[in-house]
C-alpha cells in the first residue's frame, strides 16, 4: 500500500505509542506499516514526556513527508476510595452508600429511615 492509498482511505489505524515504542525509527515504522494517528496516554506520561513524544511524532511526519494525527487521551475523573473499617463493608441492595472526600476511616451505609 503506497503513502496515498493510506491517506486517502476512509478507516484509520490508531497507534498506541508507549515505552516500548518511542522511538523516531518506532514511529516511522508504525506508519510505513500504515498507522495514521498516534494516541499518547497521558494517564501515564508527565509534561515533559509528552513534548518528547509529540517531538518525535512531528520528526518522523517531516522525515516520511506525511501528515501524522496525534491523539492525546487525557485522564478522567478517578473514583478511588480510602480506608473502611476492617477493610469490608455490607452493601445491602436498595440501600444508597456514600462515597466522601473525607480522610477518616469508612464504615456506614446510608440508610433511608
Amino acid at each position: 500500500m503506497n503513502n496515498n492509498q493510506i491517506t486517502q482511505r476512509k478507516t484509520k489505524i490508531l497507534a498506541t505509542l508507549g515505552p516500548s515504542s518511542n522511538t523516531i525509527k518506532k514511529v516511522i515504522e508504525l506508519s510505513k506499516a500504515g498507522a495514521n494517528a498516534f494516541r499518547l496516554n497521558c494517564s501515564h506520561l508527565n509534561q515533559e514526556e509528552l513534548k518528547d513524544y509529540v517531538r518525535k511524532i512531528r520528526r518522523a511526519e517531516k522525515i516520511l513527508n506525511k501528515p501524522i494525527g496525534i491523539l492525546v487521551d487525557l485522564q478522567g475523573p478517578k473514583i478511588r476510595i480510602g480506608t473502611v473499617k476492617n477493610d469490608e463493608n455490607y452493601l445491602r441492595k436498595g440501600s444508597p452508600f456514600l462515597f466522601d472526600l473525607k480522610k477518616d476511616i469508612g464504615n456506614y451505609l446510608v440508610l433511608n429511615l
